[in-house]
This record gives structure tokens, sequence and C-alpha cells, in this order.
């Protein structure tokens, strides 16, 4: 009877124990929702025609040919796929040699055109300028030639990284070239061009998954495509068609930044494997391989933790703009307090390891790789008032502009009020800051 009681209670123990270390070595399912983004996202870059590989082309004597550019895209992929790509050996964009530095020693020439006196100080100093501009006018050329694309998949943003110390003295060159073509007189020319530039850095807007291509938009349009604009507007330029869509207020799929982040998460979560992890952890001398990697980290349980934040920050599909307020808020304030609740949580690591036992080490790198909500969206509600501002001051007649402020095409979307207009500025109010251009 003993031993009878003996082995029951032997079994129980085994069964407890089996059931115990299954539990601690089995994986979660993916989460559904995130397999679909992953797979929809994984798929190969079309890199035929594509803009972005037009980018890494761009060099002052066509050195680089656009089958070069893809080669040197394919071989960071390559090590990203043996694991052996670290993130300065990404492959930065565009890398363009003879540059102005307008950062530092050539500041004083590359004013910002809203700025007073900018404009007229540009033209005193354009014979110093238009060295630049004639030596690099072939690459300007190149980059605006890249509006009349219609390829632009995103390429893989942990093999590349746009390179801002490249692409902004580009576009100030470009820029340069519109207003010195203002000064000739030669109207059409500039507002070609300058359509090319907006319609560009639109088609990026609406695609990419680099945060630069979101911001530069922004900050293009306050500082040079409103003053250069307005001084086309001033010159007597009529012939707005040649702007097509150009200037038409911002779409859904401009404003969002959800494409960004469902992507980033999607290239993300290669280096998220088990094998990967495994690898590099072996490779860092940490035992972390084989059975052991398999009770302390869990793929598919870290994955769908990660995408349970990554969803935080998305803004429903078609959301209204007089909506976009409020759900921006919801989703800035749900996806900073999830984040600033998991740093709390590791500052004590021994309740940490205590909660996410079953997931110690994909729990920590969630916690050390987490991107912080990037909230860039009450800058793109400013951008899209200052479109509506230059629509009405470039179509409607300048002494019924009283009247025409009050006409629903020219009601801020976001408020419902209409713009004002004072010390000859038209402004629109978003939250306590206007938004505003001279009239």
């Amino acid at each position: 009877m003993e031993l009878t009681k003996r082995i029951k209670i032997g079994i129980l123990i085994s069964i407890i124990i089996v059931a115990g270390t299954y539990h601690l070595y089995i994986d979660d399912e993916l989460n559904p929702e995130a397999k679909k983004w992953i797979e929809y996202y994984s798929k190969p870059t079309d890199l035929e025609g594509n803009a972005f590989i037009g980018l890494i082309a761009l060099s002052p004597s066509n050195d680089i040919s656009t089958e070069q550019a893809k080669e040197l895209y394919k071989t960071k992929l390559g090590n990203i796929a043996k694991g052996s790509l670290d993130y300065f050996q990404q492959l930065k964009y565009p890398n363009v040699s003879g540059l102005p530095d307008i950062f530092g020693d050539d500041e004083a020439y590359f004013c910002e055109f809203n700025k007073d006196n900018c404009l007229s100080e540009t033209a005193k100093n354009r014979a110093v300028l238009e060295e630049n501009t004639n030596k690099l006018a072939s690459i300007t050329e190149q980059y605006r030639s890249l509006s009349k694309l219609t390829n632009f998949e995103p390429l893989n943003s942990i093999a590349t990284e746009p390179d801002w110390d490249s692409l902004i003295p580009i576009q100030r060159l470009a820029f340069l070239e519109v207003y010195f073509h203002i000064l000739d007189n030669d109207l059409e020319l500039a507002a070609h061009q300058l359509s090319q530039l907006i319609y560009l850095e639109r088609k990026f807007l609406r695609n990419t998954t680099e945060a630069v291509f979101h911001a530069v938009p922004i900050v293009n349009f306050e500082l040079y495509y409103q003053p250069l604009l307005l001084k086309l507007k001033e010159q007597g330029f009529a012939n707005w068609e040649v702007f097509g869509n150009a200037l038409t207020p911002l779409s859904f799929e401009e404003i969002s930044m959800n494409r960004m982040w469902l992507i980033m998460f999607a290239q993300g979560t290669r280096a998220l494997q088990f094998k990967y992890i495994a690898e590099r952890a072996e490779g860092m001398g940490h035992s972390l391989h084989g059975f052991q990697a398999q009770i302390k980290y869990k793929e598919n349980m870290t994955l769908n933790s990660m995408f349970a934040y990554q969803k935080l920050q998305l803004i429903p599909e078609n959301a209204k703009k007089e909506n976009l307020i409020s759900l921006v808020e919801i989703a800035d304030t749900e996806a900073n307090a999830h984040s600033e609740r998991l740093r709390s949580e590791i500052k004590n690591m021994f309740w940490f390891t205590i909660k996410n036992y079953r997931n110690i080490v994909g729990s920590y790198l969630e916690v050390t790789a987490l991107p912080k909500f990037l909230n860039l969206y009450e800058d793109k509600f400013k951008l899209d008032l200052r479109l509506l501002l230059l629509n009405m001051v470039i179509n409607e007649d300048k002494y019924a502009l009283e009247n025409a402020i009050n006409l629903n095409k020219y009601i801020n979307p976001y408020t419902g009020e209409a713009s004002k207009l004072s010390d000859s500025k038209l402004c629109y109010t978003l939250q306590d800051d206007k938004v505003c251009i001279d009239i």
C-alpha cells in the first residue's frame, strides 16, 4: 500500500515536472495580425525604377549606375542574412562628394528663405552661390528627375540609412536654382522645377519608413517652398496648373505614420529570430543555445509583445481629420505609458525576472530596443494647414479674401474654424499655435 502511494506521488511529481518544463520550453503562437504584416512587408522590394535606388545612384559624373546601386544594396541585404551587418556598416544614401558645407563653413551663404532679408541677401551672393549650383547642376537634375518615377517601395531600413548631411545640401542647391530662375524672370522653368521638388517630397512622404522623409517636407514647406511660391505669385506667375496635385491638402496616407511603424516592425523581426539571438549570444561568449536558449528566449512571445506596442501607435485607417487630434493624443498617451511601465519594471531586475520567467531574454530585449513614439502629427497638421493657406492666396483674389476664408474648402479641417486676417497675415489656429502666411 505504501509502495503504491509512493509510486503515485512519484508519477504526479514527474507529471508536474514535465508539464512545468513544457510550459517553460514551449513558445506561444504568433499573433495572426502580426504574422500578416510580417509576411506582407517582408516581400522583396521591387528595385526596378526604384526612387530610393535612384538616390543611392546620385553622383556628379554619373559614376554610379542604377545597376551598381542595386548591387550595393543587395550586398547589404546579404550581410543581414548572414547576421554580419552592424549599424555603422549601413549603406548611407545619397553619398555625394563636393557638396557645400551648409551647416559649417558655407552656412552664411545658405540662409533660410523665410527669414527677413534672406532672399535679398541670396540675390547679392548669387555669383558665389552659382559656383556651387553650376558645379553640381547634374546632381540636382538627377534628383528632380526622380519625381517622374512611380516606384517608391522603401528599402530595408536595417540595411540602409538616408544621409541627412548629403540630402539637405542637394535640396538647398535645388531651391537656389528655382530662386535664380525667378530672378531671371524665367517663371515657367522655376515653377516646373519647384513642382518636381514638391511632388518628389510628397511621394517620399507617402511611402518611406525613414523619419527623415517625414520631417523634411515639414521644414521645407515653411522655410523654402512657401517663400518661393509667394515670390512666383508676386512676380505675376499665373499658370498654377503646372503644379497639378502638388499643392493639394495632405491625404490620410501622407499624414499617417502607420506604414512606417508596421514596416519597421516587420523588417526588425529578422534580428529577433530565435536562431539569430542564440548565435549572437554564443558569439559574445554567452551560453544561450539549444534547450537552455529555448527556456530563456521565446521568439513569438517577443514578437507578440512588441507588436502589441506597435499597435498602440497606429491611427485608425481613413480617420477623419476632425478626429485626428484626439486620436493622436490617445495613441501618444497609451504608447508612452506602455514604454514607461516597462522601463520602470526593469529597474527591479528580480521582480522583472519573476514576472517574465518564460521569456527573460525576450522581455529584456523588448525594453532595451523599444522605439519611442515618434509624434510628428501636430507638425503634419500644420503642414496641411499651410497648404490650405497657400491654395487660398494663390487661387483667390487678394481683395476678396475676407469672403474666401469662410468657404467650406478653406475651413480648418481639424477645428472647424475659419482662418483669420490680421496685420497683413492670414492665419489658422491649431492648439494655441498659429500657422500663418503673408499676404
